[in-house]
């Protein structure tokens, strides 16, 4: 079995609206550095490393070699916000949240498609420090042909509500050929554990999670998951609520495994 990495860790973006932040960088080699106790193949990428492009390019490496037994870590520090769903991925969702990076945006529905690429047995943690961090994974309830989306006049205003938004979907319909229709998989097959800042609806504190997670992991904890929420919960009552949920196939030995294990 083997671990694979990807820490992102920004303080700003260039996206309009956001304010600087004090901790998100260094939380990011926190994340990192158990990558490499635990002995991942890892990858950190902050300040203008930190790319939608670099992130991508990463997870598509990963996916070359990463086998069934085999976990993936990912962990996002930073901004995240959301802005009206344009697409019919997340039924009942009319919201779609984001992660910002650098110069653009991730959706949620785009980091579903990419999690959905790997195969079953595969496990999945995200840790998502940001706000509205519980929207970030979820079930793909329907298929979603991206221009059909782009030409529906039912979601004609809400595509051109947001410009983030707006430049993702041209570039996913950019690069497929104008006749071909880009689905992407109704669930997704690996084993995915997202443990979030905040409820999907809620705001976080900058670097309040990764702290929490600092002082109950220096307090030799030895517990799992299950346990580590429960002890996060407790630490930030009276600031956040932490979320543990998880996804795809479910396999409760992930669940009950020390945090960050490979084996």
């Amino acid at each position: 079995m083997k671990g694979y990495a990807i820490n992102i860790g920004l303080n700003t973006t260039s996206l309009r609206g956001f304010k600087k932040l004090t901790h998100a960088e260094t939380d990011a080699e926190f994340m990192n550095k158990i990558a490499i106790d635990f002995g991942y193949n890892n990858k950190l990428l902050t300040k203008g490393e930190a790319t939608v492009k670099n992130f991508k390019n990463k997870l598509n490496e990963y996916k070359k070699v990463i086998k069934p037994g085999d976990i993936l870590f990912i962990s996002f520090s930073g901004h995240g916000h959301r802005k009206l769903n344009v697409g019919p991925v997340e039924l009942n969702e009319y919201m779609d949240g984001y992660w910002c990076f650098r110069k653009k945006a991730l959706l949620d529905d785009e980091l579903k498609v990419l999690l959905s690429q790997f195969k079953k047995g595969i496990r999945i943690l995200v840790i998502s420090d940001s706000c509205f961090s519980a929207s970030m994974v979820g079930k793909m309830n329907r298929k979603a042909n991206f221009r059909t989306m782009v030409n529906s006049k039912i979601n004609f205003m809400y595509f051109l509500s947001s410009k983030i938004i707006t430049k993702a979907i041209q570039e996913s319909v950019k690069r497929n050929d104008s006749n071909q229709k880009t689905e992407i998989e109704e669930t997704i097959q690996a084993s995915v554990l997202l443990l979030a800042a905040c409820e999907k609806n809620k705001y976080a504190k900058d670097g309040a999670l990764t702290q929490a997670l600092k002082n109950v992991w220096n307090n030799d904890f030895k517990g799992n998951y299950i346990e580590l929420h429960r002890k996060l919960v407790k630490e930030l009552e009276s600031i956040q609520r932490p979320q543990l949920e998880s996804y795809g196939t479910k396999d409760s030995n992930f669940d009950h495994q020390i945090p960050f294990t490979i084996k």
